[in-house]
């Protein structure tokens, strides 16, 4: 029996000796070695009107494909909720993300059958992602002999005050390894006595009672009070801010600290436009100097100092032949260029 679900079999029969088939509308007869192509394209060619029908059933067919959505299982939305939140910590993204246009319509179109949780949604799974590591870390932490701390204050572009606190331990392999134990809101004053109560909170979270050899901080009087009551833990003073210490007076010395502020001011006259940054990247290639940025210090790190006077050094001839040019230097901006004793 030729198959029943082609549409050729309405308008065509076999013959007796069923190796062709006529037409019914024209008796045209056919060979028919088993498919109905042949078929198909008579009827398209001769008798278009009919074959219409044929036409309109597929695209019906088709267009309840495309529109049919796929559901998804709930397992399969926990996973992609849970993605969206793993994608938060790990890139650093605000949590209004979830509920900005951009991200809305892309998942519209990536996954349209999928609801998009809300904001607090996404924060409860990044809350017990947090939890699940916390323990996963107590656990490992069991086995350690000896911990030491390092920690900070700092303030959020927002305005935030927080405080971070690390731990580092040697494995019996002798490699270092370090974990960020907390990183949380201090609203309260930052008074030493303060700063130890969230010190010894944390040590006691993570079941680091009596492993503490010893505390590294900076110089600032409220940390080094708030180490002073941890009486069994030993006092570090770091090392990069008591060099920081050390250093600053040298760079606030006149001579030095003229040619500090004329760098910072010569860097920045790049840093602020764009037609320098562009011009100094085509000599770079011409006076094969290597295709480096320059680098703006932080008052505050006397290492970033160095580096900025360093990479001036090195771009030295691009950076006099752009200014010596008038093309792209200004008469009053002339005084920035460093003259050969500086």
């Amino acid at each position: 029996m030729p198959p029943a679900k082609s549409n050729a079999w309405k308008y065509f029969k076999r013959c007796a000796d069923s190796k062709t088939v006529k037409c019914t509308l024209c008796s045209c007869e056919m060979t028919y070695t088993g498919g109905t192509t042949n078929m198909l394209n008579h009827l398209r060619l001769k008798h278009p009107s009919e074959n219409k029908i044929s036409d309109t059933q597929k695209q019906h067919s088709m267009d309840i494909f495309v529109n049919t959505k796929n559901k998804i299982t709930e397992t399969q939305s926990e996973k992609i909720t849970q993605a969206i939140a793993n994608m938060i910590v790990k890139d650093y993204i605000p949590l209004s993300i979830v509920e900005s246009e951009g991200f809305l319509n892309l998942m519209q179109i990536v996954v349209p059958e999928y609801k998009v949780p809300s904001r607090n949604t996404v924060k409860s799974r990044i809350e017990k992602r947090y939890d699940d590591e916390r323990e996963s870390l107590v656990k490992n932490l069991e086995s350690v002999q000896s911990v030491s701390l390092t920690t900070d204050t700092w303030t959020s572009n927002a305005t935030d005050s927080y405080m971070t606190i690390t731990e580092h331990h040697l494995t019996d392999d002798w490699v270092m390894e370090s974990n960020v134990l907390m990183t949380r809101e201090m609203q309260e004053r930052h008074t030493g006595e303060n700063l130890a109560n969230k010190l010894k909170d944390c040590v006691s979270e993570f079941g680091l009672e009596n492993k503490i050899g010893s505390i590294v901080h900076d110089n600032a009087r409220n940390m080094q009070s708030a180490s002073e009551k941890c009486e069994d833990w030993g006092d570090v003073g770091c090392f990069g801010h008591t060099l920081q210490l050390c250093v600053k007076p040298a760079l606030e010395l006149p001579n030095v600290s003229k040619i500090v502020a004329k760098s910072r001011k010569l860097v920045g006259h790049f840093k602020h436009s764009t037609t320098l940054t562009a011009e100094m990247r085509n000599r770079q290639k011409v006076f094969k100097v290597p295709e480096h940025e320059l680098i703006q210090d932080v008052p505050t790190r006397w290492n970033s100092t160095h580096l900025m006077l360093e990479r001036l050094c090195e771009q030295r001839r691009v950076i006099t032949d752009i200014m010596l040019d008038d093309k792209f230097t200004k008469k009053s901006d002339s005084n920035l260029l460093l003259k050969d004793n500086e």
